[in-house]
């Protein structure tokens, strides 16, 4: 961490006196509102504006083979199950109850080896604060059934290294809102015998105010 630069006193610190007592009443209001101004700066730099946030949506009904570019972090992603895998696998097929493809996930051999998928969004750069992400997204029976107890779970993050505690779904549709701590958003499902039916995210941001590494390390630093 960078050491705080040193700021001179002020005449009459250090002698009992407030410094301000000591000078002319145009200067006492001269400080005075640099010290508001520079309060409304900080300000700013942490609250939202207020002004219309520009949107970004992705979708994904899981018809291509989409999944396996845009994720951030996948398991094997296969057309058909193997006869062996070790590992937890994703499989694209089609559910018993709909014509459309879903994307199946399946544990591996090995004790807990579920099946995972990430993404972080959005895909492309972004240098401006999220202020609202949302997911939505349909939980279906895998389309390959196979033995076992299905188990769903999903997380967020904020930058994909810490991680919420895992939530535990059931079959249906959901919605999850996402951090909004910086410029990106993180999110992940894991487990077996279940299938995304399909997934929508919802971002926006406050395009007025572009987001700098500067900033963001300013405004951690209050909190460290």
């Amino acid at each position: 961490m960078t050491a705080a630069r040193k700021i001179p006193a002020l005449p009459g610190a250090g002698t009992g006196t407030s410094g301000l007592t000591d000078l002319t009443p145009r200067s006492r209001h001269i400080i005075q509102d640099r010290i508001s101004a520079a309060l409304l700066v900080a300000l700013l730099v942490i609250l939202p504006t207020g002004l219309p946030a520009s949107e970004y949506t992705y979708h994904d009904n899981f018809g291509t083979d989409q999944a396996e570019a845009d994720s951030y972090q996948h398991s094997p992603i296969l057309d058909s199950i193997p006869d062996v895998f070790l590992s937890g696998i994703l499989v694209y097929g089609h559910p018993a109850t709909s014509e459309s493809r879903a994307l199946g996930f399946y544990e591996g051999f090995m004790v807990d080896a579920y099946a995972s998928l990430a993404y972080r969004m959005p895909l492309a750069d972004n240098l401006h604060p999220l202020v609202h992400a949302q997911v939505t997204f349909a939980i279906i029976p895998a389309p390959h059934l196979l033995p076992g107890m299905t188990r769903v779970y999903f997380q967020v993050s904020a930058d994909g290294l810490i991680w919420s505690e895992l939530q535990e779904l059931t079959f249906g549709n959901h919605v999850a809102f996402l951090p909004l701590a910086s410029t990106h958003t993180y999110f992940q499902f894991f487990g077996t015998g279940f299938a995304l039916d399909y997934l929508h995210v919802m971002l926006e941001f406050d395009d007025t105010q572009p987001t700098t590494s500067s900033t963001w390390g300013g405004v951690k630093s209050l909190y460290r």
